[in-house]
């Protein structure tokens, strides 16, 4: 994200962009709780476990004077006297660190965390930073235009003053007192409303509810890309002025959405809005009426509700050319179920504006949405789950950008072999890690046939890491991520130190319980095809892979190929040796699974493994 560059006092600020976000004590949320924000960030989870509440937190945080309702707080916290704290950390450049130094003189990161504190009872509310300071009342000295403040503290601390004394020499001595005090104590440090207001992102929340309004969204917009039109202009002489060049602006910003709303509504030949402005009182757009290429004339609230939703993508792509990088602001874009009622196309259309918002360089987006659609269209790392817990309080789970760095591209392979798709990792109950392509094809046909349903049905993800430390490897990213793991390999990996029984307890695994072993003892048997029967192999050869010269398969034959090398291998050479079809392994075993037509042909091993992943499956 590009910074925008705007002066504060004299200073360069760069406004660069929020990298997280913190909040506590508010509705759903007890404890604190902090979220990663990224260039688009997707809020998803059941309903009422918290998305909403983080927008509305955000706002809460963002514009300047809000300040939290006592119905509001988490109704298992004490309000009386009750202190609750909101917090942003921002990145910043050189130039951004000169200005919060005077703040805190020893900041030296390439970020800064500012903080926001509501005092319920007296409705008290102020931003500040902290950094290390006496922890008396000489920390803070910006104390005002007044003598009056000043000349107390300076009585308070006996500070010999003359009748002539101004403000500035007032602070000066106070100044000097307070480095009598040692400056060791982590303290608050206010920051004035009038400099918090120039560096924190305008937020705009764009919500998508049942009936949606088109006049309020376009009145937020309007409202900020038009501020920095009114400010060029002499507020106290030019108010006519003002008013002819805002409603100018607004006419034209309402043909520009005319012919992308045209766009969506092919039956539609315009829409009618009749702005007004007052320099007291601001915007207003009132009447929204849509005008039909039959002529008739109909009121949006008539409309039925998939006509207003495609007028309201219309009403997102029109946002999204009005914030331009030329306003000299950040935006915090959030959209609270955007994709409501929306079909397949119309979602898709969503998402390439969602995409051009967070391409803009003073843009972030959040997203709130249950749609899988636009899940599955954005990395894990920028997903955001939320939950309640017992109590009814809100947990989040998301990947750090870390664990998916180490990951990312297993899962980019998965997507493209298997169509793993982000929801996966969020949705579903329990993974089930094997470590190849012939585990991954037949234990969703033998978990069927055993439990008479689906691994779908079941909450069930077969996951295919193409190798025993891959499977390894991934299986511990999903457990660090809190999911329900269950992880499969052959037997001959306990060859390795990692899948010796001291080894996989130091990760967290244990045999019989979400680790478990295919295959048998003897080393031509210690993988998955070993768990078949001489029998069953001949049986399945016999109907899908009959020989050249007619003679049939026999099961003594098999029985030969496992007391050489390894099972698989063998029969394959003798496939490739007595057959003019040829076949690969992992079709070789769905083939061989599919045969089976009765659940107590399967081994012991097998079955045991399969039930148990049912019941888990079934507790969870």
């Amino acid at each position: 994200m590009k910074c925008n560059k705007k002066k504060l006092n004299g200073l360069v600020v760069v406004l660069i962009k929020l990298l997280e976000f913190s909040f506590e004590k508010f509705r759903s949320v007890k404890e604190m709780i902090s979220l990663p924000i990224h260039e688009i960030s997707i809020l998803i989870g059941q309903n009422g476990g918290g998305k909403t509440t983080t927008l509305d937190a955000l706002n809460l945080f963002l514009e300047i004077h809000n300040t939290i309702d006592i119905v509001d707080i988490n109704s298992n916290v004490n309000s009386e006297n009750l202190e609750v704290i909101f917090s942003s950390k921002f990145q910043i450049t050189d130039e951004e660190k000169e200005f919060f130094r005077k703040y805190n003189p020893s900041l030296d990161n390439d970020y800064v965390t500012i903080y926001k504190k509501f005092k319920i009872s007296d409705t008290e509310l102020y931003y500040f930073i902290y950094a290390l300071g006496t922890d008396t009342d000489l920390d803070n000295l910006d104390l005002g235009r007044y003598k009056e403040p000043y000349k107390k503290l300076c009585d308070k601390y006996e500070i010999d003053l003359s009748s002539s004394e101004t403000v500035s020499s007032m602070e000066d001595k106070l100044k000097i007192k307070r480095e009598e005090f040692p400056s060791d104590k982590q303290i608050e440090k206010r920051i004035s409303i009038k400099e918090i207001k120039g560096f924190l992102p305008k937020f705009i929340l764009l919500s998508s509810e049942e009936s949606p309004d088109p006049k309020k969204e376009m009145i937020k917009i309007l409202t900020n890309t038009l501020k920095e039109k009114v400010e060029e202009l002499n507020i106290e002489k030019e108010v006519s002025k003002i008013t002819t060049v805002v409603l100018n602006i607004c006419n034209q910003k309402i043909e520009e959405a005319n012919v992308i709303i045209k766009r969506y509504c092919k039956d539609i030949e315009r829409i009618e809005i009749n702005p007004e402005y007052n320099a007291l009182q601001g915007l207003n757009l009132n009447d929204f009426s849509i005008i039909k290429k039959s002529g008739d004339k109909v009121r949006f609230e008539s409309e039925a509700t998939g006509k207003r939703k495609q007028i309201m993508l219309g009403i997102y792509e029109w946002s999204n050319l009005q914030i331009t990088e030329e306003l000299n602001e950040n935006f915090l874009i959030a959209f609270d179920e955007p994709d409501l009622h929306f079909d397949y196309f119309q979602i898709s259309n969503l998402l390439n504006i969602l995409n051009d918002f967070s391409k803009k360089d003073n843009v972030q987006v959040l997203i709130a949405t249950h749609s899988i659609k636009l899940i599955d269209n954005f990395p894990p790392n920028q997903i955001i789950n939320f939950n309640l817990n017992n109590n009814d309080e809100t947990e989040i789970l998301y990947i750090t950008d870390e664990d998916y760095e180490q990951i990312g591209g297993f899962l980019k392979d998965l997507s493209f072999s298997i169509g793993f798709r982000s929801a996966f990792l969020f949705f579903e109950k329990i993974f089930v890690i094997v470590e190849g392509e012939s585990e991954y094809k037949a234990f969703p046909i033998l978990f069927e046939l055993i439990n008479d349903k689906t691994h779908f049905e079941a909450g069930i993800l077969f996951i295919n890491a193409e190798s025993n430390i891959q499977a390894l490897k991934f299986a511990q990213f999903l457990r660090n991520n809190k999911k329900r793991v269950i992880l499969i390999v052959d037997k001959d990996s306990k060859k390795r130190k990692e899948f010796k029984e001291d080894g996989l307890r130091k990760l967290g695994f244990q045999q019989g319980t979400d680790f478990f072993l295919v295959g048998k003892e003897p080393d031509s048997e210690g993988e998955f095809e070993g768990e078949f029967t001489s029998e069953q192999w001949a049986t399945m050869l016999n109907n899908k892979y009959p020989k050249a010269n007619d003679n049939d398969w026999n099961p003594q034959e098999i029985d030969n190929v496992r007391a050489g090398a390894k099972i698989s291998k063998g029969i394959l050479e003798l496939i490739e040796t007595e057959c003019i079809e040829q076949v690969s392994k992992p079709d070789l075993v769905k083939e061989l699974s599919k045969s089976i037509k009765n659940k107590d042909e399967i081994s012991e091993n097998l079955k045991s493994i399969i039930l148990h992943l049912n019941s888990i499956a079934n507790s969870d």
